[in-house]
């Protein structure tokens, strides 16, 4: 409780006017992917996949049932994001009018004005694209060999996003011209790091742990307390996996970054999608 209080206090102080806000973003530096910088996957892995050039990259996982599915290698991002917002008019963050274009990845949109993206997706393509179930996400992120994390047993220091656990500095510049602007509420988006800044995992996905939790499209009931003064749609919650950048680490790894929050709602977390392999 007293490091929430103590984060808290410190977030409160932050705030970026608009002027410093479009100084930095004039001077924004290309985020490790645009450079070139970002980490390979390993060779061995199956090639990545893309139906358009707007499209994100997916790669073909096999899961331990045999199936195959296509997953997406990182998080969707703004940029790729802002294709949707300039020809189909998909939604962008309540607090602003619009969103530069990053390699950050998308937040503060809820799952329900998300379909917007899915179906302007599924327009330029032959369609297929959605989140993933629970049950997928948790079998193509469940690390090849039996430890906790990806790369071992440890959080260690900067294999994630995960807070006192990697050093912001380095591009905080960069993540401060990516706050929102116009308000005094400290942005999430201080603390990320664009997508791809750490290096994947076996089956070359990155920020499986960190950086944002992510949405699957399992939904469950909600609770009592809810159900007493709300309909039953908007109580539902959403399962939500990975875990973000100020998410606890738990005992058993990874994993127990899964948390349920309200699907109606948008928030902190961010969506990787996922199509079926044919």
């Amino acid at each position: 409780m007293r490091l929430y209080l103590l984060l808290f206090t410190i977030l409160s102080t932050l705030s970026f006017d608009a002027p410093q806000a479009q100084e930095l973003r004039d001077a924004e530096q290309p985020s490790p992917i645009a450079r070139g910088e970002a980490p390979a996957a390993s060779s061995v892995l199956g090639l990545v996949e893309k139906d358009c050039d707007e499209c994100p990259e997916m790669r073909r996982v096999t899961l331990e049932n045999g199936d195959s599915i296509l997953v997406a290698t990182h998080e969707l991002t703004w940029r790729e994001y802002n294709f949707s917002v300039e020809q189909s008019q998909c939604p962008l963050p309540s607090q602003v009018a619009s969103v530069p274009s990053s390699d950050l990845p998308v937040t503060h949109i809820s799952p329900i004005e998300f379909n917007c993206y899915l179906d302007w997706l599924n327009g330029r393509t032959q369609g297929g694209y959605r989140l993933p179930t629970a049950e997928e996400w948790r079998a193509f992120a469940k690390p090849a060999a039996q430890r906790k994390f990806p790369w071992g047993e440890e959080l260690g220091w900067d294999n994630a996003v995960v807070f006192e656990h990697f050093d912001p500095a380095p591009l905080r510049k960069f993540n401060v011209a990516h706050s929102w602007v116009g308000g005094r509420t400290p942005s999430i988006h201080s603390f990320l790091l664009p997508v791809g800044s750490f290096a994947p995992s076996e089956r070359g996905l990155y920020d499986i742990v960190g950086n944002v939790a992510e949405y699957t499209s399992t939904w469950e009931p909600g609770p009592p307390t809810c159900l007493r003064v709300a309909s039953s749609q908007e109580c539902q919650v959403a399962v939500i996996l990975g875990g973000g950048v100020f998410d606890l680490v738990a005992e058993d790894g990874f994993m127990a970054f899964a948390s349920k929050r309200f699907v109606n709602l948008p928030q902190d977390v961010g969506f990787r999608i996922v199509r079926n392999g044919e």
